[in-house]
């Protein structure tokens, strides 16, 4: 049989990170991989403190600005499992 693959890798100029996209709902505050209508982009997400139905999303992208966004509007398509910095 074929052994789906859950695993993929993202590499930018300045660093790798190993995505495990057998991972769709948040597990705890980390690195996700997201996807908004095909768009798919690092964030780190944690729970909102005061409002425990919205996340705080905050890009990995820095020019791009953190928002608020209710769990059940965010498609997670991954989780972050390993990243380096090139050098």
């Amino acid at each position: 049989s074929i052994r789906r693959q859950r695993q993929m890798c993202i590499r930018d100029r300045n660093s790798i990170t190993l995505i495990d996209i057998g991972i769709k709902d948040f597990v705890d505050e980390n690195l996700y991989l997201l996807n908004d209508k095909n768009i798919f982009f690092l964030a780190y997400i944690s729970i909102n403190k005061t409002d425990k139905t919205k996340f705080v999303v905050k890009p990995f992208q820095e020019k791009f600005s953190p928002f608020h966004i209710y769990k059940s509007h965010l498609y997670i398509f991954g989780k972050a499992i390993w990243q380096s910095s090139k050098i």
